[in-house]
């Protein structure tokens, strides 16, 4: 699959249909089940996932929810495009 910037205007209106999922699944998250996010720990080096959770509501849960569609549209930035973004805004301080 293309990532988003490469495709032409029709492929990427079509993969704007994602966006309908975040309604749903903000509505199914915030009312009928949680989002649980496990914690995981650093020990002796070792990364151990734990058994608490964190359960993300409201704006957390929103912005989680998009950014989780921005990948199913394959919609992501390389490493190289990040780089000449902070060059940028580096000259602008």
């Amino acid at each position: 699959m293309k990532r988003y910037k490469e495709c032409n205007w029709l492929v990427k209106m079509l993969r704007h249909r994602h966006y309908v999922k975040i309604a749903f699944k903000f509505v199914w998250f915030n009312y009928i089940a949680d989002f649980k996010v496990g914690k995981d720990e650093f020990i002796d080096g070792k990364l151990v996932h734990t058994d608490e959770y964190d359960v993300y509501t409201g704006k957390q849960l929103w912005g989680l929810l998009r950014g989780s569609v921005c990948f199913d549209m394959g919609r992501y930035v390389t490493q190289e495009e990040m780089e000449e973004h902070f060059k940028k805004w580096e000259k602008d301080l």
